[in-house]
């Protein structure tokens, strides 16, 4: 009767021996699986700031180049399907180098910031796009809109006229 006494509290020893492992083993599993959901997290988030920074122009904040031609061509097949117009406005700002090198690159890097912004607030729907193209090149993306709504969109002589004002710069004539 001893034998079996000490046989069962041998067995009875393992399976507390074992369950103490088992609970452990759960107890690490759900500390790793709350460690993996807070490091997904943390890569989702991180990944939307790449998106972020990936899709846009670092010096003026409106979308880049590379975002305008994305949205280019859905808003480009979505036209076509729907038979709504889509229109471009592209801008150029007039002697850039010539003012970039006459008042020196942080006054033309403040010029293209307050251009792009002078362009984003003049789009009002949230499916108008600005985007800086290239160097002193901006566009804004009007899905739905025709070309006399693109002109009423794209600034205006005054437009730039208030812009010198802002920057305190007198205009730029071209060069004889």
């Amino acid at each position: 009767m001893l034998t079996q006494a000490a046989i069962t509290f041998v067995a009875i020893v393992l399976l507390l021996g074992f369950g103490w492992r088992l609970v452990r083993q759960i107890m690490i599993r759900d500390h790793l699986q709350n460690e993996l959901v807070g490091a997904r997290e943390q890569l989702q988030e991180h990944n939307r700031a790449l998106t972020v920074l990936a899709d846009h122009d670092g010096l003026t904040g409106i979308a880049n180049r590379r975002r305008f031609e994305t949205v280019l061509s859905k808003e480009q097949a979505r036209a076509a399907r729907s038979g709504l117009p889509l229109s471009i406005v592209i801008l150029d700002v007039d002697h850039f180098k010539r003012f970039n090198d006459t008042y020196g690159h942080v006054a033309g890097d403040a010029c293209l910031r307050q251009v792009a912004a002078a362009l984003r607030d003049s789009l009002v729907r949230p499916a108008d796009l600005a985007a800086r193209y290239g160097g002193e090149e901006f566009v804004a993306l009007l899905p739905d809109t025709d070309p006399a709504g693109a002109r009423m969109v794209s600034p205006s002589a005054s437009a730039a006229q208030s812009w010198r004002c802002r920057l305190r710069m007198p205009a730029m004539t071209p060069a004889s």
